[in-house]
């Protein structure tokens, strides 16, 4: 009761003080109007105030700095100063000592008898006594400098100073310099997936989601505050995003933006107006690098309309802004690779663990048994011929063979190679190599035992992969020798299974990695001259793998080089991983590049080998920064680069997001890899329907063509027209073998289709045996009837299967043709003949005479006799 009535009084003399006050403000603004000689400068009275004991410092305090506060606010806000700059203004004053206390205190406006006891301010007792907990009182009073300074900036706590007291300049930090925490990742995380829910709900229930969004954008990313990396997963036209409008096109969708909108975004965080339930992240890797941090890993959007569940790669890059918060600066989101399905028929032969185990017996056997006869002075030459063609797939498939003992023929494509290497040059008759010193029969000493020890066995339908060591035991010596072995096999068509791949090595001994001096800040020819490197590393391992040289040992080099496994963690997301998508191991990023059929140990068997391009090489590698962000000894780079086919000449362009940190040896190399496949929306499905309009089309073309022809009109440009429209040739490969074609029996080329309909004399360089089917070559077509056996769709493309018929407009006799047809969408959105076979039916049939005013009729199908 006693602590109530104190309460009281106190409430009570502080109301009649604001009254007096109130009373002496209005007798001030009575007498204003009348002048009394010069007006005098109301920090000079209140000086004088001070000096003389008449006012306390603390009214001088609360106008100098409450006007200096507004002013540094106003110059924020009409663009005249920066945030950061006054941040700096701000923490200056928080170096002013204890006894100017009521100088800060009229920041947050205390009162004057807060200001006469500053010391007794800071005690817990006098914080719960304004409104606080004792414990929380001493928790603040305990909390570091560097994170008072950050609340200080951003407003602070009410009820006491949001400057803190220092001992001088050095005790003052920034804010942008602290730190970021693998806490704070995680929180940052976890408001972005809140928000992305939020949204979603607010888009569900028709409320204003945009301005949601709008408030998520700028709490999470550092737009305004710095440079933003941004590529989302579903942005094919637009792939980088910059800007703010630029992401809010892309979480609220084009449709929802008032201006700035891009066309093809449907709004990602309202899942195109299905809404996600919930999002969960599933962090690979934190990567904590001073004032930034980068995380990789996967994150599951759950649809809220459907409950179906969504797995994205990503890469998020977090960053401490000058006003203390962590944002978002970096942004790769991508679809996990999937490869393409496998071929039904190739399931149905799929090969079994026990075939693999059998092969691999039938193999080890075949070793001892050539030995056996060699050292017994039997056909051993003879033995290893029929081995070699019930093992291998000579004669029935290529065959990929580097054995262990050849070096200076790396690689064995023929049969006379391998049998070479396994009974040794000099027991050959011809086509012998001379290092070879005959594996199987151990060089002249024989092998008594074989044994396999299988690593792991991979079964792939009518394919397997098994990769493990096998050891040897001579048969003169007894010593034992440990060999790394890679093998495949394969279905043949006689329905054996056979080996396809065999790649065997020394087991690989690394070299120690040494220490480092301290770290300096990256620049940006520093990391261009890494991306250089990186390309032309590529080129490099291409070029040696064509020529046959030691591509593997020029892709280890430079891997030591690149990529800072052995001095630092390493994020590596490969394009086309599926099975294994994250490579923190210096192994795993060696079998991505040179192929798991390439690699001594280690490999991963989805690999094949992507600085080789799978075999085919590259001849060109181009890097595209969109941006390219500096962070002290780290730096990070997003863009696309483009991949020149080394056989085709095909072009290949890839999403990149690459982080070089500064390494121990002063050298920048590559911490951050995360690659991805551009995203390209899935083909609209052709229709039925749209395969009957594009074959009644064909149907009229032809007959419009002819009659063009008749009327001595230009049908050549008629049928040129009618080409572009109706068959797939500028827009992808056309597979088109004509009915009357015996010499040039496919017409992969538009002239060359051309030739046909229309006649090979009017085309230049045309087929001379082409008459011109078009106009039935010169007695023109009346009508085109299509009967249909059968029309299958799959997606975007579309199969059909029958028989038409043509009705001379000459003669009026009905010629029966069989044709294929397929049809897919382009990618104009037509959809277009892309395979077109058509012949005579067997044995060809009689034609027969029809009144040319009588439309045309299927003839009936022809039946067993």
């Amino acid at each position: 009761m006693r602590d109530v009535s104190t309460r009281r009084e106190r409430a009570r003399a502080r109301a009649e003080k604001r009254k007096a006050r109130q009373a002496a403000a209005a007798a001030a603004a009575a007498t204003a109007a009348v002048p009394r000689g010069p007006v005098e400068d109301p920090f000079e009275r209140l000086l004088s105030s001070v000096r003389s004991g008449k006012a306390s410092p603390f009214s001088l305090a609360r106008l100098v700095v409450a006007t200096l506060v507004a002013m540094l606010s106003l110059a924020v806000r009409q663009g005249l100063m920066a945030p950061e700059a006054r941040f700096a203004a701000l923490s200056k004053l928080a170096q002013l000592p204890a006894r100017d206390l009521p100088y800060l205190i009229a920041l947050r406006g205390g009162d004057q008898e807060q200001a006469e006891r500053p010391k007794r301010m800071w005690s817990p007792a006098a914080r719960a006594a304004r409104g606080g907990s004792t414990r929380t009182a001493l928790k603040e009073s305990r909390e570091p400098t560097v994170r008072r300074i950050k609340r200080a900036a951003s407003g602070g706590l009410a009820g006491q100073p949001t400057m803190i007291f220092g001992k001088g300049p050095d005790m003052v930090e920034s804010a942008a310099d602290a730190p970021v925490t693998a806490r704070e990742v995680r929180v940052a995380q976890a408001n972005w997936a809140n928000a992305i829910k939020k949204i979603s709900a607010a888009c569900l229930n028709k409320e204003d989601f945009v301005s949601l969004a709008s408030q998520a954008a700028g709490e999470l990313y550092a737009y305004g505050h710095d440079n933003v990396l941004f590529k989302p997963t579903k942005a094919k036209d637009t792939q980088f995003r910059p800007m703010a409008t630029d992401a809010m096109s892309y979480f609220v969708g084009a449709k929802n933006m008032e201006s700035g909108g891009i066309s093809e975004d449907g709004g990602f965080a309202i899942n195109g107006g299905k809404g996600w339930s919930e999002v969960v992240f599933d962090n690979h890797q934190v990567e904590l690098n001073g004032n930034t941090a980068v995380a990789m890993g996967n994150y599951y959007f759950t649809c809220a309309t459907t409950g179906e569940k969504s797995k994205v790669e990503y890469t998020f890059g977090y960053k401490r802004c000058d006003d203390g918060k962590v944002r978002i600066f970096l942004h790769h989101s991508s679809v996990p690779y999937n490869p393409a399905p496998v071929d039904p028929a190739e399931a149905a032969d799929a090969i079994t663990e026990d075939e693999v185990r059998e092969a691999q017996q039938a193999w080890a056997s075949a070793i001892k048994d050539i030995s056996a006869a060699y050292l017994k002075k039997k056909d051993f030459k003879g033995l290893a011929g029929e081995a070699a063609g019930e093992l291998y797939a000579y004669g029935h498939a290529s065959v990929l063979f580097k054995p262990t003992k050849a070096k200076d023929v790396q690689f064995r494509p023929m049969a006379t190679d391998a049998m070479s290497y396994f009974i040794g040059s000099k027991n050959m008759e011809a086509g012998g190599i001379s290092e070879d010193g005959g594996f199987a029969i151990n060089g002249g000493k024989g092998w008594s035992e074989c044994t396999f020890d299988n690593h792991q066995i991979e079964l792939n339908g009518n394919t397997a992969v098994a990769m493990g060591n096998y050891y040897f035991t001579c048969a003169s010596t007894g010593e034992k020798s440990k060999v790394e072995y890679t093998f495949g096999y394969k279905r043949c068509k006689d329905g054996k299974v056979r080996i396809f791949l065999h790649h065997s090595s020394v087991p690989y001994s690394p070299a120690p990695v040494g220490a480092s001096p301290p770290r300096k800040a990256i620049t940006e020819d520093e990391v261009r001259e890494a991306q250089q490197a990186w390309a032309s590393a590529i080129k490099d391992i291409s070029a040696a793998y064509l020529k046959k040289k030691d591509f593997k040992g020029i892709a280890g080099e430079a891997a030591g080089e690149l990529y800072a496994y052995g001095h630092a963690s390493v994020l590596f997301k490969p394009t086309k991983a599926k099975d294994v998508q994250f490579r923190p191991m210096a192994t795993d990023a060696m079998s991505y590049f040179i192929g798991s059929e390439n690699m001594e140990a280690g490999g991963i068997s989805e690999d094949g080998g992507f600085a080789i391009n799978g075999g085919k090489g590259w001849s060109e590698c181009t890097f595209d920064n969109h941006q390219i962000d500096l962070n002290g000894d780290t730096a990070v780079a997003m863009g696309n680069y483009y991949f020149t086919c080394a056989s085709t000449g095909e072009k290949s362009k890839v999403e990149y997001t690459f982080g070089y940190k500064r390494c121990d040896d002063d050298k920048v190399r590559i911490f951050l890899h995360h690659s991805s496949v551009p995203y390209a929306p899935a083909a609209k499905a052709v229709t039925k329907e749209e395969v009957l309009a594009v074959q009644a089309k064909w149907a009229n073309a032809i007959k419009r063509i002819s009659a063009v022809y008749k009327a001595r009109g230009d049908y050549v440009n008629t049928a040129a027209e009618a080409a572009a429209d109706l068959y797939a040739y500028g827009f992808g490969p056309v597979l088109f073998k004509p009915t009357k074609a015996a010499e040039t029996q496919f017409r992969p080329t538009p002239l060359e289709a051309m030739s046909y309909f229309v006649g090979g004399n009017e085309i230049d360089d045309g087929c001379t045996e082409d008459g011109g089917f078009a106009i039935n070559g010169g007695k023109g077509w009346a009508d085109c009837a299509f009967d249909n056996h059968q029309i299958v769709t799959k997606g975007g493309i579309a199969m059909a299967m029958g028989n038409y018929y043509f009705t001379c407009a000459t003669t009026g006799e009905v010629s029966k043709v069989e044709y294929t047809f397929g049809y897919e969408r382009c990618d104009d959105n037509k959809v277009r003949i892309c395979l077109h076979h058509s012949s005579v039916p067997y044995p060809m049939p009689a034609t027969r005479a029809v009144d040319a005013k009588t439309p045309a009729k299927p003839l009936k199908r022809m039946t067993k006799a």
